[in-house]
């Protein structure tokens, strides 16, 4: 049997986790301050929770809803199928790609935590982890103010708008404080009768506002607008006089009418095309048409986890290759795609079951509830807009947590209280049975999940810090061995073989080149190096100037 103490402390780890995972930055000690500190407390908080779940599976199996088990084994399946059969780099799919980090084991942390997060899916809960994403507005917010106003106390190497947040980026600032903007709404709706209270959520929301239009991210605006409008629909359908048809129905017309303009415009048609329309879409075009030709080529396994990277300009169009000739990425800009490319249809088609599952379980709690409740209409709303993002952007650590464990809450809940108890005697009876600490087994998985996951997080966590010492020691050696430590990423040996290079160690420079074109022949900044410092009209220099007319074949090459 499962103590409350046992459920209260696991339920307090995963608030915890999506917090920390969203807020943690690093930047006096590691080379990536936002992604590799993210990766790691995910890592290590994902260990306990599989540490606390195996301690008492058997408890812990009666309140799973075996649909979405099932999804999240295929799920955990397919990407070691993937791991295994890809061909991909192993370091790059297990440890995800440099800057993105969304490999294997962010993934495995991911669905650990949507797992442990559906098993203490109860309205407490719930309530709190709604609760966690207004102060977390709050605090991203306040940051967001420091930075746009030229205050921010770290001094960043941001090549974008000032307005990063602890993302790293306009585009995740805005839709996470989008995200947060939509609970905080929700919070109002349900708090109207607190007029002080009212008053601070309402002065949240528009500096949400503010931050959003001032890091220029469209992303953010439509995300909070699309979530606004998914709450105020729930507030009125569950109103004793709103509900009525007369005024739901133009409220439905009139959102689908003005969403419906939106959609055409991002497609540069319709009225609002001017106003919304940037040439960015028309570049995530690109890498959506990329990833689509990845999966009809590699329909299996894909082109290997967090590997988009090294196929993109393979894959891309003849228009994509004329008009951005030198645009790379490493990510399709669309979570769905992302994984459909990387693992193939298998895993394109369970993620999409995933959110289909969780789409039906919020339409069952919907039908369910009487009463306008602001935690839930919240809680479906910031999923419902991370899905929104989730099409037009990257899987985001500190974000993508936050969806996952909306995932997990709502598939939970909806299950868990399909029945009440019917027998409040019997109810009370294993109250008192309940043990009041946690079990020895309880404990025993806890640190057996701390120290795997410190271990493992401790490992990629120096391995980037001791990288940055390496590349700032101006010390050739010591920048050489930093980059060759294990868990290796290719794409900081490729920086230091760039830097050796550009000082004149040629001799180092092409060593390091051959180890990383061993490891990954695909890296085609490798190639594109090495045809750069290869003396002209050699074997060496054939070779190299071959293997980039392969990898890129739609763009010649100078």
């Amino acid at each position: 049997m499962i103590s409350a103490s046992e459920k209260k402390f696991l339920a307090g780890l995963i608030i915890f986790t999506g917090v920390f995972t969203g807020l943690v930055i690093s930047p006096a000690i590691s080379n990536d301050p936002i992604n590799i500190p993210k990766l790691c407390v995910l890592i290590v908080c994902a260990s306990i929770i599989i540490g606390l779940i195996a301690a008492k599976i058997g408890a812990y199996w009666k309140l799973l809803n075996k649909k979405f088990v099932i999804l999240l084994s295929l799920f955990l399946l397919q990407m070691l199928a993937v791991l295994l059969f890809s061909g991909a780099p192993f370091n790059q799919q297990f440890y995800g790609a440099f800057g993105r980090n969304t490999g294997f084991l962010a993934y495995f942390s991911l669905i650990a935590v949507a797992l442990g997060a559906s098993l203490v899916a109860n309205a407490i809960t719930l309530n709190r982890i709604a609760l966690s994403l207004v102060i977390m507005g709050s605090v991203s917010t306040v940051y967001g103010l420091l930075q746009t106003s030229g205050n921010d106390p770290v001094k960043w190497n941001n090549p974008y708008n000032a307005v990063i947040t602890f993302l790293g980026n306009p585009n995740f600032a805005s839709s996470f404080l989008g995200i947060c903007g939509i609970v905080t709404f929700a919070c109002l709706l349900g708090s109207l009768k607190n007029r002080i209270l009212s008053l601070l959520l309402t002065l949240q929301i528009a500096l949400i506002l503010f931050l959003t239009l001032r890091s220029d991210s469209q992303q953010g605006v439509l995300v909070l607008a699309s979530g606004i409008a998914i709450v105020f629909f729930v507030y009125l359908s569950k109103h004793k006089i709103f509900s009525k048809r007369a005024i739901l129905f133009p409220y439905v017309a009139l959102a689908g009418t003005f969403g419906t303009l939106v959609f055409f415009a991002t497609l540069k048609l319709g009225p609002l095309a001017d106003y919304i329309y940037k040439l960015s879409v028309r570049q995530r075009g690109f890498y959506w048409r990329a990833a689509r030709e990845m999966m009809l080529s590699h329909p299996i396994f894909g082109v290997g986890l967090d590997s988009y990277g090294d196929w993109y300009f393979a894959e891309r169009s003849a228009n994509a290759a004329s008009l951005t000739p030198l645009v790379q990425s490493n990510s399709a800009h669309n979570v769905f795609l992302d994984l459909g490319a990387g693992g193939g249809f298998p895993l394109f088609t369970i993620n999409i079951l995933l959110s289909a599952l969780t789409l039906l379980a919020i339409i069952r709690i919907f039908r369910r509830q009487t009463e306008f409740n602001w935690v839930f209409a919240g809680l479906l709303s910031a999923w419902v807009a991370y899905q929104a993002q989730a099409i037009i952007s990257i899987n985001q650590l500190g974000l993508g947590v936050w969806g996952w464990i909306l995932m997990g809450s709502l598939i939970g809940f909806e299950y868990l209280t399909r029945e009440a108890p019917d027998n409040p005697n019997e109810k009370q009876s294993m109250k008192r049975k309940q043990i009041k600490q946690s079990s020895i087994s309880v404990t025993v998985g806890a640190v057996t999940g701390l120290v795997i996951g410190s271990v493992v997080a401790g490992q990629v966590f120096m391995a980037d810090a001791n990288f940055r010492t390496g590349l700032k020691s101006q010390d050739a050696n010591k920048a050489i061995a930093a980059a060759l430590a294990q868990p290796e990423d290719l794409n900081r040996t490729l920086q230091i073989a760039s830097a050796l290079a550009s000082n004149s160690l040629i001799p180092q420079a092409n060593e390091l080149l051959d180890h990383i074109i061993k490891k990954n022949p695909r890296s085609f900044g490798a190639w594109e190096l090495k045809y750069r410092i290869t003396l002209p009209n050699t074997v060496e220099w054939e070779k190299a100037k071959s293997k980039l007319k392969y990898l890129n074949p739609k763009a010649p090459i100078a």
